[in-house]
């Protein structure tokens, strides 16, 4: 579970809300009892409970340890698709280890978020990120950066792939560099991406397979498989 950094110092815990709710109630956890917590930045410690009081635990820190950043960073440009579709996605590209998920508007894309829109709708992803991030227990909540153009989402972008059904090569015909700090991977909404856009990223564009996939179902694969030839799954 995950816990605010503000509330962490070098030897308390500080549990509050929904996570001490979640911790007393649901896991019936009390007094001297130990669990691990993370606080979203790579940091894991080993806690007991030492006293709950008005719905919050206390919690004496028993050890700490740094999880190192993997390398390189992988983030994921989506192009933005309809509904809520991208809550979804955002979820299951949180379970995989993606470091960073941006939303971009395409000129195909059937959602057009204005500015207050667009700020809900990454808060709404980020707390999605935290949670599934708890769940998959990973050391660091993913970032989620803000609605962007497609275009300005691979600004000095130098490595990574694009994925279009109508490219002709096959990821494993793109060599990649595993010293590079970031790699972006880069999926299109409903509709596909167009030409231009696959020019504007400076990236090869290579495809998935023989079959057309749904765009949340692509943004999973297309991680997959760029997060397995980088060495960080499977």
């Amino acid at each position: 579970m995950f816990v605010d950094p503000e509330d962490c110092q070098a030897d308390r815990v500080l549990l509050r809300g929904d996570v001490a709710h979640h911790l007393v109630t649901v896991l019936r956890r009390g007094v001297g009892d130990a669990v691990s917590v993370a606080d979203g930045t790579g940091t894991i410690r080993r806690v007991e409970i030492r006293e709950i009081r008005a719905g919050d635990a206390v919690c004496e820190v028993l050890a700490a340890r740094d999880e190192p950043h993997p390398v390189p960073r992988v983030r994921v440009v989506c192009g933005l698709p309809k509904q809520r579709k991208l809550d979804e996605v955002v979820g299951r590209l949180t379970e995989l280890g993606v470091d960073e998920v941006v939303p971009a508007h395409t000129s195909r894309s059937q959602v057009h978020l204005d500015a207050p829109r667009a700020e809900r709708a990454r808060a709404r992803w980020q707390a999605v990120a935290r949670s599934a991030a708890g769940q998959s227990r990973r050391a660091r909540v993913p970032h989620i950066a803000a609605v962007t153009s497609w275009d300005r989402a691979f600004d000095g972008v130098d490595h990574g792939v694009v994925f279009w059904e109508e490219a002709v090569e096959p990821l494993r015909a793109v060599p990649f560099d595993e010293l590079a700090e970031q790699v972006t991977v880069g999926v299109g909404p409903e509709g596909g991406l167009t030409a231009e856009e696959i020019v504007s990223t400076g990236l090869p564009a290579v495809r998935l397979g023989q079959t057309i996939l749904r765009t949340e179902t692509a943004s999973v694969v297309a991680a997959a498989l760029v997060l397995h030839r980088l060495g960080r799954l499977g």
